[in-house]
């Protein structure tokens, strides 16, 4: 897997893991080369995708991926 199949990868798992927890995300942002944050629509929690220097993985964190959306399942038409 190349670093953009494995950054991918680890959108879209974010992505999922938000869905399943009720979240609705909004777009990505960039925040350094290794880290793009993402807020709910709802609620206002964040979640990550981070790489640390020198890895190939990137990991997915923040409390969208440890919580449930407090404002319930909002459905916003400007999705990702």
């Amino acid at each position: 897997m190349d670093h953009n199949d494995a950054f991918m990868a680890a959108l879209s798992e974010g992505k999922s893991v938000a869905r399943t927890r009720g979240h609705t995300l909004g777009r990505w942002q960039k925040v350094t080369e290794d880290m793009y944050v993402s807020m709910c629509l709802a609620c206002s929690k964040l979640t990550w995708v981070t790489q640390s220097r020198g890895e190939k993985r990137w990991r997915i964190g923040g409390s969208v991926v440890k919580q449930g959306c407090s404002e319930g399942n909002l459905r916003a038409s400007s999705v990702d």
